[in-house]
């Protein structure tokens, strides 16, 4: 919240001066610091007075240009009842709207107190620098279309006239003018930073470990004693082929020469192992750096005794950058001391320009997490010391500016749609890699499901059935004595459903694997998503048609639990050869299609697997390692319920 501004969008039927009614709020949320926008409050809102008048003439021009139908509004909770809700983010958030003026006049004159911020229209009027349609002097105010054209490109945009769509469209104009320097806080926008100690105790150290390792995208560093855990061994070799640059270091010991895992499968697929001598004494470090973003350290050892028997603690910090240097320059400095040579920063101008080009890239998909890889990369370039500073202290507005002036001073060469082609192409690979992880979770969320479901039919819908079957000769014989009982109505067509489902999903057989082979199918359903969907960047199929085709074959697979349907499928992938379409992208034009289009697929898919994990389904759904304990709980239930009705049903007062 101390980094969260609001920003609100009210619809209504007229100006307030000619008695115009709101009927509509939308609010979001805005995170200054990460970008992040969240629905806050949407509701329709009936106002005292609205009549039938308000769809006439300039009163109506809401229901003319929106989709907003009166009988909606009719029937909408009044404004009175809505008030405490909406007063409460005011109370909590500073609030601006896009017209400022009009939004705020309206809400004040309904009586509501507003901590107000500039107004994001009039600050960008001199930027947009839109003449006045009739020659006047000066510029126009900017409609909200107007102004996101300005600030990213025609992507085609039209205003819905809808509280909420209105104002999570505001409030990316509202961040990318915070970003330039240009919309103005009235206090410090703090660096997120995180802290949390695991204990052996009782936490799952190994699973914590996994997880951290999982958010790499750009670079390992792990420095641990001994290292014996096949577990954590095979995350780094997955993520080292996934595109991680991964790098280890572990004592030349004979705990690890004779327990220790294959370091050996680690260089052969290009990461660094490096073995440190105790010539100097031991190396008895334990931390990992994840992306100089994350740092894990504590007197955990990544090896099975660690895991299954000694008391162990693991600290987890995040967003601490200088930690993370830190941590970084010994890891260095162990390297240097087992042999490997210093690596050394660049002074390469087009290199760091295209570092600066892909931080440029992530600031504007407010993704600051991803940025500090790239930061330390200009980390002792004394060209961009300054830049490396602003970025260091998470300063995105200003680093922004300052990255953009710099490009422009040493870019003369380089053409704009050049330098926008590169960014966008950036922009473009880091959404293929989200698209590729949500389709890959969804994929998983979805098996989990109907997994579930049917363990669930198989398991107890015959009780379920056993259980109809003895209401309906109770409700039968309560007839009889002419004692109508609702309890019982609809029976018959809730045991023929119950048996529906039994039949239908008999058919359907999914085996129950093991534990290890879950992570397998997992895990390989991960690395077959990334070579057959057609968003991939490592697709190897050519033709979407034929990559779709595939990447159905393998969800469908992976959900059925068929793990020698998906080994063989991903097998066949391996065996494939990489298609080069690094010149699909000549054209600007076509890129920011694609851009769009991809981004589209990425908020589709995020918002589908939001609803899936919000629905009430998921939420009742246990997790997968409960499972057992569940069905054996729910059975017993049921057979206690049946032995209810039995003996209700044997009782002296109902005769078979």
């Amino acid at each position: 919240m101390n980094n969260s501004i609001i920003i609100v969008d009210i619809e209504t039927t007229g100006f307030l001066n000619q008695g115009g009614k709101i009927v509509e709020i939308g609010i979001v949320e805005l995170n200054l610091l990460t970008g992040q926008i969240t629905p806050a409050y949407n509701s329709l809102i009936r106002e005292q007075g609205l009549t039938r008048l308000h769809t006439q003439g300039i009163l109506g021009w809401i229901f003319k240009n929106s989709d907003l139908k009166y009988e909606d509004v009719e029937c909408a909770p009044s404004l009175e009842e809505q008030r405490k809700n909406i007063q409460l983010l005011f109370d909590q958030y500073h609030a601006t709207a896009f017209n400022k003026a009009f939004d705020f006049d309206f809400l004040r004159d309904r009586g509501f107190r507003i901590n107000d911020l500039d107004c994001p229209m009039l600050i960008a009027t001199p930027i947009c620098k839109l003449p006045h349609y009739n020659g006047r002097s000066g510029y126009k105010w900017p409609k909200v279309e107007e102004a996101w054209d300005h600030f990213f490109g025609n992507t085609g945009y039209i205003e819905a006239h809808r509280g909420l769509d209105d104002a999570e469209h505001e409030a990316q104009i509202v961040y990318e003018l915070y970003k330039q320097g240009q919309f103005k806080v009235p206090f410090e926008v703090k660096p997120i930073q995180n802290v949390k100690s695991y204990f052996s105790t009782v936490d799952n150290i190994q699973e914590v470990l996994l997880e951290q390792l999982d958010t790499a995208t750009q670079k390992i560093m792990v420095a641990v004693a001994w290292f014996t855990d096949r577990t954590l061994f095979n995350k780094l070799l997955e993520k080292q082929r996934s595109g991680v640059e991964v790098k280890l270091i572990v004592a030349k010991d004979d705990i690890n020469d004779r327990f220790g895992v294959d370091f050996a499968r680690l260089s052969q697929i290009g990461g660094e192992v490096s073995l440190m001598y105790n010539d100097e004494g031991v190396m008895h470090n334990k931390f990992c750096v994840v992306d100089y973003n994350i740092v894990c350290m504590g007197s955990y050892n990544w090896t099975k005794s660690a895991k299954d028997r000694n008391q162990e603690s693991l600290s987890v910090h995040i967003g601490f950058s200088q930690m993370a240097n830190d941590f970084d320059a010994e890891f260095e400095r162990l390297r240097e001391m087992c042999g490997k040579e210093k690596e050394l920063k660049t002074t390469d101008l087009s290199e760091i320009i295209q570092i600066l080009n892909a931080i440029k890239a992530f600031i504007s998909l407010n993704e600051a997490n991803q940025i500090a890889a790239y930061t330390h990369r200009l980390q002792g370039v004394i060209e961009v010391e300054y830049i490396h500073t602003a970025l260091n202290n998470q300063q995105y507005p200003q680093a922004l500016q300052l990255i953009t002036d710099f490009i422009n001073q040493n870019s003369q060469i380089k053409s704009v749609s050049q330098d926008k082609i590169a960014e966008i192409k950036f922009r473009m690979q880091y959404y293929a890699h989200q698209v590729n992880a949500l389709e890959t979770e969804k994929a998983q969320v979805e098996a989990d499901l109907e997994q579930f479901t049917h363990r669930y039919i198989i398991e107890l819908n015959p009780q379920i059935l056993q259980i109809l079957e003895l209401k309906k000769k109770i409700y039968n014989k309560l007839k009889e004595y002419g004692i109508e009982d609702s309890t019982y109505e609809d029976l018959e067509k809730e045991f023929n459903k119950a048996q529906e489902e039994l039949t239908k999903e008999e058919e359907n057989k999914i085996p129950d694997l093991s534990n290890d082979d879950r992570k397998t199918i997992k895990q390989l359903h991960r690395e077959g998503v990334t070579m057959c969907h057609p968003d991939s960047p490592n697709c190897i199929y050519e033709n979407n048609a034929e990559a779709n085709g595939i990447f159905d074959q393998l969800t469908k697979a992976y959900k059925a639990n068929d793990i020698d349907r998906v080994k063989m499928l991903v097998q066949d992938m391996k065996l494939g050869k990489k298609i080069d379409t690094d010149n699909d992208y000549d054209e600007l034009e076509l890129m920011k299609a694609k851009l769009t289009h991809i981004e589209q697929k990425y908020k589709l898919l995020l918002s589908e697997l939001v609803e899936i994990k919000s629905s009430k389904y998921y939420q009742e759904m246990p997790e997968r390692e409960d499972w057992d304990e569940y069905f054996s709980n729910a059975q017993k239930q049921l057979n206690e319920e049946y032995n209810e009705l039995k003996i209700k049903f044997t009782h002296p007062n109902i005769k078979k």
